[in-house]
């Protein structure tokens, strides 16, 4: 059983049966951040998801200033839980394999490919069962806010996040061609496996629907992938959802909406509750804190 609709005492979206405010130091929080929403998300040791909550960014604050502003003023976020993990949506990252990536080169490869501002700290996200790191810029005033109200904080990306869980749901596939979309507001990431083996990943931004479909079939295209032998997986938050969706199974009709690998998530939709629009939070997470 899950309750539906609005928690009184935290203003939630989903909140379980099994949630307790006495063991909030033992809960573990994820927090996807983006221009228009953050997104949260509370775990418990057993790794169950048992509280969503959305933040809609109305007046178009900076992240950092809308972040500082949400901690000021929502109670649940003042409580102490065991950790904190923020989701980042930034446009300047790149993938390079872990034996070329020595302790410090981060800014010297982003420099490659983006300006690296002043005002810009270099992340890296390892992702081992590849042998990859994303290694990303964050906006400086964003970190120093989120690791002064989370102490206790890591920092990841979303692609890191896509690539490490859509591998794991490849291995299911062990032969043919296995693509994720994982809408972000007008932005999603496309990650693409064949055989198991990563080909292609990248963040990418939409206006229309059109731009959308035009992207996906560029890139298939480049890629010599044949639209009939292509399983494909759609998930995310996006107000053209549902058009998105059409599109995709108009042109690809191996498509799914979620991954059907964690079947006690999964029954959260059964009983009403939209998994598909947080399953990149959730399904991400846990590969992520697998031991």
């Amino acid at each position: 059983m899950v309750i539906l609709g609005k928690s009184s005492r935290f203003n939630a979206d989903f909140v379980s049966p099994l949630f307790d405010p006495k063991y909030f130091s033992v809960y573990r929080v994820v927090l996807n951040l983006n221009e228009k929403s953050f997104l949260l998300s509370i775990f418990n040791t057993n790794g169950e998801i048992i509280l969503i909550k959305t933040f809609l960014n109305l007046n178009q604050y900076e992240i950092s200033d809308f972040l500082g502003k949400i901690c000021f003023e929502d109670e649940l976020l003042k409580n102490k839980f065991a950790s904190w993990e923020i989701i980042l949506n930034t446009k300047k990252w790149m993938l390079v394999p872990s034996e070329f990536l020595p302790d410090g080169s981060e800014v010297k490869y982003l420099e490659q490919l983006y300006r690296v501002n002043s005002n810009e700290e270099c992340l890296r996200n390892m992702i081992k069962p590849l042998s990859l790191n994303v290694i990303y810029c964050v906006d400086s005033e964003l970190l120093k806010k989120a690791q002064y109200y989370f102490p206790q904080v890591d920092f990841r990306h979303t692609i890191a996040n896509s690539i490490l869980h859509y591998y794991k749901s490849a291995t299911y596939q062990p032969t043919g061609y296995f693509a994720s979309i994982e809408f972000y507001d007008d932005n999603f990431n496309y990650v693409v496996f064949n055989s198991g083996k990563l080909i292609y990943a990248n963040h990418l931004q939409f206006h229309t629907p059109d731009d959308f479909l035009y992207n996906i079939i560029l890139i298939n295209n480049a890629l010599a992938i044949n639209e009939k032998n292509l399983e494909i997986i759609l998930t995310g938050i996006n107000s053209q959802f549902n058009e998105l969706k059409n599109i995709i199974q108009e042109h690809y009709p191996l498509h799914r909406e979620i991954p059907n690998i964690y079947a006690p998530q999964i029954a959260l939709e059964q009983q009403g509750f939209k998994l598909f629009q947080y399953a990149p939070m959730i399904f991400n997470y846990l590969d992520h804190n697998k031991k």
